[in-house]
């Protein structure tokens, strides 16, 4: 892999000799991670598989004693097919709480219960699969099991790069989100890292990040602005961004001018219409597809079938579908092709056309960086194609990994941690006004860095937002005219959908005190972060002990297997079958100890076999003959 400037990125700051920073691309459906640490190559994470990228999200069994059993990556989606009331894949998706997105997660993940109570708290339960048992977990919880599962791989990562007696300890993270999350669902992210025990640096927008890796990548940056279309297909939305880059100051600076998205043409709908693709022609032959659509088990199968079919059509015209048992015991073959895919997509196509008209007008692009798992899609690229030309799709940054990339980048300039790469990041917001009184709404354009912008409201004085992209409860004083009656007077900022600004009174001390009070939603309260915190804690433990019994078992079995190579014995090989038949089908209630104990006392019996190896064994003679001394 070619890391360009990014190989030797960065180095901590004296006065942090051990720091690290985790990034952390958290997708729809994908995750990926980078850790900078002292001692480690800064590439990205791999999972236990050894993919450079993660499931988002998890699954929850129950064991026979009613324990939950979380499994995560590749075993998480097997145990979404088996069991899909376990299933807590995709959580991005319903994680502003919008009904609508609530009610679509449902349908596509039928097993599970998710609902929504009086205080905004979104609760996911997950049950067995007689449905005798059950677990309810809220969504900062399920985000917190991800994050931390991400954590402990980039400390053990860690440990086994740096030098001995260092310690491995990550704290820190940044996190990617799209620009239009709600400040509800950037809370539950900022919570759902806190439970894992990680300080949020920022979170950073995925289409500022893509432009940070292309301004990165980029071999020639000239001192006048270049304008570049960003287009992130992804599994949850479509998202655009107009960025300029320019070298002016000998700094190459990065200009975020617009941006447009829509949850209308995403990877999920693509992956949907498959299934239903499939589904249908299923029905064409034997007339069951409404039963097909009834069983949860089979539509998470066919979902994940459908998954693998979009990726094969990017790359060929058609493919053979062929699913095992499907139902009744039958098998099931058919072809998809890709015009069959395209036909059903009209809608789309038209939409993402005019999505690309609104934000590209009639500029002259440097090129269009594509990133995103859609964008691959032929149909997709080829309109790209077709309003650019073929010279203007750029291969500059790597479409599944420029996010985490720029997502790091961006957080450890944030962090202060030094880099050769030197870059600063300008973005515009429009925020909108409205007065009750006044019965007027505006759009106001907020200009600079992230982390502060210069806001003039009509009746109130100028002030400045500091941080007012970060999703915490914060309160800003404004001078109030006393011409303004608060009492019948309520101004309104929202920053998106999310951020309210309301003139108030507070009277306190016999006087009339007016000010301005800017708040979030509140989130998770400290007791319910706590309590979420030794819930994880308390998974993590058994979690922990299953390893360990699981791992004694295996040793346990390990070192059968090689005395009953070396044993001549008869009365001991059978001993030791009789340890084995044990082992295999009588040990599930046994305990780490119990295992433990087994493994102490055989490896005792035969310590000279062991360290001396076979020669060491005494010939059945010789070991009688000894037992008659």
């Amino acid at each position: 892999m070619k890391f360009f400037k990014i190989v030797s990125f960065l180095v901590c700051t004296a006065y942090c000799v051990q720091c690290a920073l985790l990034g952390i691309d958290f997708g729809t459906q994908n995750t990926k991670a980078v850790l900078i640490a002292p001692g480690v190559s800064l590439d990205v994470l791999l999972t236990p598989e050894s993919k450079r990228k993660e499931v988002s999200g998890l699954a929850a069994t129950f064991d026979k004693d009613g324990k939950i059993e979380r499994h995560f990556g590749t075993h998480a989606l097997a145990s979404c097919v088996k069991s899909p009331q376990s299933c807590m894949l995709y959580m991005n998706t319903i994680i502003e709480g919008e009904e609508g997105e609530i009610q679509r997660y449902q349908e596509q993940f039928p097993g599970v219960a998710i609902n929504k109570d009086n205080h905004g708290l979104i609760r996911v339960t997950v049950k067995s699969r007689d449905g005798s048992k059950e677990e309810t977990f809220h969504i900062e919880e399920v985000l917190g099991m991800v994050f931390n599962e991400i954590k402990k791989r980039a400390e053990q990562h860690w440990s086994e790069s740096a030098s001995s007696g260092m310690i491995t300890k990550v704290d820190d993270v940044v996190i990617s989100v799209p620009y239009q999350l709600s400040a509800e669902g950037r809370l539950r992210i900022i919570d759902g890292a806190e439970i894992a025990g990680l300080n949020v640096v920022s979170l950073v927008e995925d289409g500022m990040s893509i432009a940070i890796d292309y301004l990165n990548r980029k071999n020639e940056i000239d001192s006048a602005d270049e304008y570049h279309l960003i287009f992130d297909g992804g599994a949850g939305q479509t998202k655009l961004t107009l960025t300029s880059v320019n070298n002016k100051d000998g700094k190459p600076a990065v200009n975020i001018i617009s941006r447009a998205s829509t949850k209308s043409i995403n990877g999920e709908i693509f992956t949907s219409k498959i299934r239903d693709l499939i589904i249908e022609k299923f029905d064409e032959r034997q007339g069951k597809g409404l039963l097909l659509r009834k069983d949860a088990r089979l539509m998470q199968k066919l979902w994940q079938i459908a998954e693998r079919t979009k990726l094969i059509l990017s790359a060929n015209t058609e493919t053979d579908v062929y699913i095992e048992s499907l139902y009744d015991d039958n098998d099931f073959r058919c072809v998809v092709t890709r015009e069959e895919f395209e036909e059903l997509l009209k809608k789309e196509r038209g939409l993402l056309g005019e999505l690309v008209d609104g934000i590209a007008g009639n500029l002259t692009l440097g090129s269009i960086v594509l990133s995103g798992g859609s964008s691959r899609i032929p149909w997709i690229q080829k309109l790209l194609v077709e309003k650019f030309g073929e010279e203007s799709i750029s291969k500059n940054v790597n479409a599944d990994e420029s996010v985490v990339f720029g997502t790091i980048m961006r957080g450890a300039q944030l962090m202060g941690l030094k880099q050769r790469f030197q870059f600063t990041v300008n973005s515009e917001r429009t925020l909108k006004y409205w007065s009750e009184e006044l019965q007027v709404s505006e759009s106001i354009t907020v200009s600079g860095q992230e982390e502060e912008g210069t806001l003039e409201i009509p009746g109130l004085a100028n002030t400045t937002f500091h941080d007012f992209n970060v999703a915490y409860e914060k309160e800003y004083m404004f001078e109030v005219p006393e011409s303004i009656d608060c009492n019948s007077t309520r101004y309104v900022l929202e920053y998106g959908a999310d951020l309210n600004m309301y003139l108030i009174c507070d009277l306190g001390e016999g006087k009339e005190r007016r000010h301005v009070l800017i708040r979030h939603h509140r989130g998770m309260n400290e007791i319910a972060k706590f309590s979420a915190k030794e819930k994880l804690r308390l998974l993590d433990h058994s979690d922990e002990e299953k390893r360990l019994l699981s791992d004694m078992k295996n040793k346990l079995e390990t070192l059968i297997y090689e005395l009953r190579g070396v044993e001549q014995n008869e009365a001991k090989l059978a001993e030791l079958d009789e340890l084995l038949d044990w082992l295999d089908y009588e040990s599930g209630d046994a305990t780490f100890s119990d295992v433990s104990k087994r493994y102490e006392e055989l490896h005792g019996e035969y310590r000279v076999i062991l360290e001396g190896g076979p020669s060491a064994a005494l010939d059945t003679e010789e070991q009688d003959v000894h037992d008659e001394l």
